[in-house]
């Protein structure tokens, strides 16, 4: 990426009191490696702050988004197990069996998790992987609402999906 390019990254920043991230900018500088003993990254942005709520030594949230992913789903994190094959959350089929699906989490947007997988957005996800629900078992499902957050509202889009205890 080129310095020319760092200009297009958008950078969102809150304060501790701000719902979301309300201050916009773009990325101004990123140094070029990482720090070894913190493995952080130092970066600039460049925002407009006519208002002076971004004052020195404020302690503020930042957010550059690197890409849009498509076909990314949000599912709560206590969906998602773990074994030795990887990352996984359990379908429950039009049949109600339960399937196990692997899953490759992106980023954490509030209080669910991306993920990207050989799932679409009418399928039914357990929403407790340690419930104990098996792959093979036949379920009964039960519909759950998931709360929409602030991003997705923002953004027009739902966090609503079918998901299952």
């Amino acid at each position: 990426m080129t310095r020319k390019d760092l200009g297009t990254v958008p950078v969102e920043i809150g304060t501790q009191v701000d719902e979301g991230y309300p201050y916009k900018g773009k990325l101004d500088y990123a140094s070029p490696q990482t720090a070894s003993d913190t493995g952080t990254l130092a970066a600039r942005a460049v925002l407009d702050n006519r208002d002076r709520a971004l004052l020195p030594g404020l302690f503020v949230r930042i957010r550059i988004p690197i890409e849009l992913t498509e076909n990314a789903l949000l599912v709560p994190p206590s969906s998602i197990g773990t074994d030795q094959e990887g990352r996984f959350v359990l379908v429950v089929t039009s049949s109600d069996v339960v399937e196990r699906r692997s899953v490759l989490l992106l980023e954490r947007n509030g209080d669910l998790q991306h993920i990207e997988g050989s799932l679409s957005a009418g399928d039914w996800v357990v929403t407790n992987a340690l419930s104990g629900v098996r792959a093979g078992e036949v379920v009964r499902k039960q519909q759950t609402s998931l709360q929409p957050i602030q991003n997705e509202i923002e953004q027009g889009q739902g966090a609503s999906a079918p998901a299952t205890d």
